[in-house]
């Protein structure tokens, strides 16, 4: 999808033009919609999130827009207006619309116009707002207000930001003239905005490719490596030895004029023993990583590099890319024998990166390394690295990682379940006896290991669908390959199985596991109070990321399995249970929660929530004086008292 553009003026006192680029990502069917926005502000250090106002008109009078679901982050409806209020980074504001359709390949709505008008904080504390303009994807973008908007802002801009302007042009053009270079490799014009582009060094995977920086470009509001400012980007190699041995290294990757010893600690070297294969997985804290060289494209060629469809120049994967991950694969699927899974304290075969109970609408993406960012350098997570970066600044240095699917399954799931990450010697610190995890090992040990129903990447998932946001065989299969996973079917049918799975093994997976996740470290504090709540949201966001809710058929008036519950600051406290089955599958097994509850007995809804958190609200209350009522007592750490509500 194209993306929409928020142009606003900041603060008078600041006097500068700030730009939200609003990117949309929209799964449409001839009756109903979903959309979602994400919103990445530039710079990042800009404190004031736009609250929007989505107007829609029906070409025939008098129709109303019905089956408003899941506002994200928070939000309200009024006959036909939706109000949503932005709340940080990333893809946290959308919603469901019931009656109105659309229509992905043309972006437009079917029957009805949208248009948006927005407002963001001045700044000055003093209550005022400046106007945004909104143009892009499913916007009437002539309306009045529209255009009105614009002149205010356009006006605003003009009488205050000339230069920065100018700048901002300049940025640009230098963002768009450095994806040039990466003519092996799909590249895309998003560079300028959110898309973050690592140079590899000539011979990138040998001894000394390795052991060499690589430099990391872009905006560097958002392409920093550094702990101040900004979304990093990590690299991850593995590397397999004839007899089967694995060692694991990660370049260390740095801001572009980096000076060594200024700016960085040297990295340690690192020998690439005779014989074996070398592959490489990169991540982003942003939006998209690109890869480049400064021959032309030809080194990232040698290096089998791909970040997108290898038959579209521009179609990109997102955050992820990879380089000789087919030709690692496949030395290493003949001669690695990985780890057993062993068994979780749930009575289940530990989870891999496939397992149905941990997998989102794009997984198997980023990686599990991380780097020491100290006050003024950075460094490979080495102990003497990070000694050194103590004595210099006084103060440990602070761990940067990715937020990824592998950390989530190696620091979070697994530890929580009593599971045992796989691991191989960390190559950039051989004295260290601490050996790490890495994308490569879990997806050698869940292609070895993993018991049916097996999750891999589905036609759906956002970073394999074309740019028009069609399914796309080709990108779907080089994703796969970068991953050590099998050739796609790239069907409607596919998905749906996909989704199906989700329903009847992820959903269930959060209630039968919720002993050992509830109460378990959250991976993103601003997005849940605990495991339990991160994976709702989570879920909530993959079943609609990836059209799931045009693919199955729930109990009647049922748009999704699960709903997070956010605060106003839009932090999930808990998760409501929307099908029968999924309420009963609560009620057997009884907590450990602070209660569940049956919201209403026409649209059986259960509530799962947190202990001492506001999740019942008066409505809820209200609700519950209508069902009868047992309590259970759980023997937990501590004993947690259970109230189970039943239809009376």
């Amino acid at each position: 999808m194209l993306p929409l553009i928020l142009t606003l003026a900041s603060s008078a006192a600041a006097a500068v033009l700030t730009t939200y680029q609003l990117q949309t990502q929209s799964h449409c069917s001839s009756t109903s919609s979903q959309l979602q926005w994400n919103i990445v502000p530039v710079p990042a250090a800009e404190t004031g999130l736009p609250v929007a106002t989505f107007t829609f008109t029906p070409t025939t009078a008098g129709s109303t827009i019905s089956g408003v679901t899941s506002l994200q982050p928070a939000g309200s409806v009024s006959g036909n207006v939706i109000t949503l209020n932005f709340i940080d980074d990333g893809p946290k504001a959308g919603f469901v619309i019931g009656n109105v359709g659309c229509d992905a390949t043309t972006n437009t709505l079917i029957g009805w116009t949208l248009s948006v008008t927005a407002v963001v904080d001045d700044g000055t504390g003093t209550g005022n707002t400046l106007p945004v303009t909104i143009t892009g994807d499913f916007l009437n973008a002539g309306t009045a207000a529209a255009a009105a908007n614009a002149a205010t802002t356009t006006a605003t801009v003009k009488a205050k930001t000339t230069s920065a302007v100018t700048k901002s042009s300049a940025a640009t053009a230098a963002a768009t003239a450095q994806t040039a270079t990466t003519a092996a490799v799909t590249t895309t014009a998003a560079a300028a905005s959110g898309a973050c582009t690592v140079t590899l060094p000539k011979n990138a995977l040998t001894s000394t490719g390795l052991s060499t920086p690589w430099v990391v470009s872009g905006d560097i509001t958002i392409c920093d490596q550094t702990a101040a400012q900004g979304a990093p980007t990590f690299a991850e190699c593995v590397i397999v030895n004839t007899n089967g041995t694995l060692g694991v290294y990660s370049p260390l990757l740095v801001n572009s004029g980096s000076k060594v010893n200024v700016d960085y600690i040297a990295p340690t070297a690192v020998t690439v023993p005779t014989g074996a294969t070398v592959g490489c997985w990169f991540g982003t804290n942003a939006a998209i990583t690109l890869l480049a060289d400064n021959n032309n494209g030809a080194d990232l060629k040698a290096a089998n590099c791909v970040n997108g469809d290898p038959n579209v120049a521009g179609d990109t994967f997102g955050q992820f890319a990879a380089c000789n991950a087919a030709n690692f694969f496949a030395a290493a699927n003949k001669v690695v024998t990985a780890p057993a899974l062993g068994t979780g304290k749930n009575g289940k075969p530990c989870y891999t990166t496939r397992s149905f109970e941990v997998i989102d609408m794009d997984q198997s993406d980023n990686v599990v390394t991380s780097f020491l960012a100290g006050k003024t350098m950075i460094a490979q997570n080495t102990n003497a690295n990070a000694a050194k970066l103590k004595a210099m600044d006084g103060a440990a240095p602070t761990e940067m990682t990715n937020g990824s699917d592998n950390l989530l399954l190696d620091a979070a799931y697994r530890p929580a379940l009593g599971c045992t990450v796989y691991t191989a010697p960390n190559l950039a610190a051989p004295n260290d006896n601490t050996p790490v995890g890495a994308l490569a090992l879990n997806e050698l040990q869940a292609n070895q290991l993993q018991a049916a129903p097996i999750a891999l990447v589905p036609p759906t998932d956002p970073f394999v669908l074309s740019a028009s946001g069609a399914m796309s065989l080709s990108k779907q299969t080089a994703y796969r390959t970068a991953v050590n996973q099998g050739a796609p079917a790239g069907t409607t049918a596919e998905a749906t199985a996909y989704c199906q799975n989700m329903l009847d093994v992820t959903a269930p997976s959060y209630i039968t596991d919720s002993k050992f996740i509830i109460g378990a470290g959250t991976p993103d504090a601003a997005n849940g109070i605990d495991l339990f709540t991160f994976q709702g949201q989570r879920f909530q966001a993959s079943w609609m990321g990836l059209g799931c809710n045009t693919l199955i058929t729930l109990d009647a008036g049922v748009v999704e399995p699960m709903t997070a519950n956010r605060d106003a600051n839009g932090v999930t406290q808990s998760v409501t249970f929307n099908t029968a089955k999924l309420i009963a599958l609560v009620q057997a097994n009884g907590g450990p929660t602070a209660e569940m509850l049956v919201a209403s007995s026409t649209a059986a809804t259960a509530t799962t929530a947190a202990k001492g958190s506001a999740a019942t609200t008066a409505a809820a209350a209200a609700a519950v004086a209508a069902v009868s009522t047992v309590t259970v007592t759980l023997t937990v750490a501590p004993t947690i008292s259970v109230v189970v509500a039943t239809v009376a």
